[in-house]
């Protein structure tokens, strides 16, 4: 397996632990490191891209929706720069279509 995530369709699951790790001093300081380089995380799922939903506003209010690749590892503390929030709990949200395979060449599979 190339992930703790496993998915099943039409289940909808809250707050799973998918991991648990003990942190060393040198697993911190080379988290740090990506995280300062805004390192973002991949996901896959039926090998299409996971994506973070972002909305920016213009000057006047206008939103406009938007997508980036992967999710942020970690977020910068406003408080101070040389500090992290590490980014432990995803959401995630699956879209689909129902297919409707009945009275089609496609029932038989």
């Amino acid at each position: 397996e190339t992930s703790a995530y496993q998915c099943h369709t039409n289940v909808t699951r809250f707050c799973k632990v998918a991991c648990r790790k003990k942190w060393t001093a040198q697993n911190v300081d080379e988290f740090r490191d990506f995280a300062g380089a805004r390192f973002r995380a991949n996901m896959r799922l039926d090998n299409l891209p996971a994506a973070e939903l972002v909305v920016f506003r213009d000057f006047n209010g206008k939103e406009f929706v938007s997508y980036r690749l992967g999710y942020p590892i970690a977020e910068p503390s406003p408080y101070n720069a040389s500090e992290y929030y590490i980014n432990n709990h995803l959401r995630l949200t699956i879209r689909y279509h129902n297919v409707q395979t009945q009275g089609t060449h496609m029932e038989k599979i």
